[in-house]
């Protein structure tokens, strides 16, 4: 799955948190969760042959379990709800990797070594061009602002724009709910599809998976945040 769809999982598990905990932070946290595995393993690739696959170490169960534990260590009382999201985020990534597909990485070092075909030289420059050209990826880069900008309330929105807001929120339910429908359904079926035609069926069926889940916030609206009471800014209006 391409970087964007993980961003996106990451700002949805971000608003979780920040219903759970009211801290701000929350969604930028759960994106460099989200983003983490990637980040880690991806150019680790270029240099150490065993991590040749793109999703070797960072991407395994063990590396969730130490972050867990580093959590249950180090993290303060009064963040320790919110240090979860950094386990629960990797763990997320992996899930829509489809990490089972590659048992020997996912349940390292149980299964022995990791295996892998390795990556080729101009790999960051190919997946760029990839990104760029998915039309998925575009779609959720429209989920995730509107997402980060309206229901979290992240960003400061002039009181005047809420009436296009609620506009934008449903009409990027109804896009995403024809992409989650389609993706679904090509990957139910086999075969591609125009939103992310790279993808693998597998692949596709999570991505549509992950389409519908912002349609519910977009629907509902605002996320209520646990122990805080909305002003004005915040209402829906």
């Amino acid at each position: 799955m391409f970087i964007i769809a993980h961003a996106l999982a990451g700002v949805l598990l971000g608003l979780l948190f920040l219903h759970l905990t009211g801290d701000r932070r929350a969604p930028v946290l759960g994106i460099a969760a989200s983003l983490l595995p990637d980040i880690m393993d991806k150019p680790l690739a270029l240099v150490f042959a065993e991590f040749a696959s793109g999703r070797a170490f960072f991407h395994t169960l063990l590396f969730v379990l130490l972050v867990f534990i580093a959590t249950l260590i180090f993290a303060r009382k009064n963040i320790f709800v919110l240090s979860l999201i950094l386990p629960c985020g990797i763990l997320l990534h992996e899930v829509l990797d489809s990490m089972w597909e590659l048992p020997e990485n996912w349940l390292y070092p149980l299964l022995g070594p990791f295996v892998g075909d390795g990556i080729p030289p101009d790999y960051f420059l190919h997946n760029l061009i990839v990104e760029l050209t998915t039309p998925s990826e575009w779609v959720f880069i429209g989920a995730g602002v509107v997402l980060l900008a309206g229901p979290a309330r992240l960003f400061t929105i002039p009181e005047g724009f809420f009436p296009y807001e609620r506009m934008f929120r449903y009409g990027m339910a109804t896009v995403l709910s024809v992409m989650g429908i389609v993706m679904i359904t090509g990957g139910l079926f086999g075969c591609g599809t125009f939103f992310a035609p790279t993808y693998s069926p597998g692949t596709g069926i999570m991505a549509g998976i992950l389409a519908f889940i912002p349609v519910i916030v977009f629907i509902k609206g605002q996320v209520p945040v646990t122990g805080t009471t909305p002003t004005r800014s915040t209402q829906e209006m």
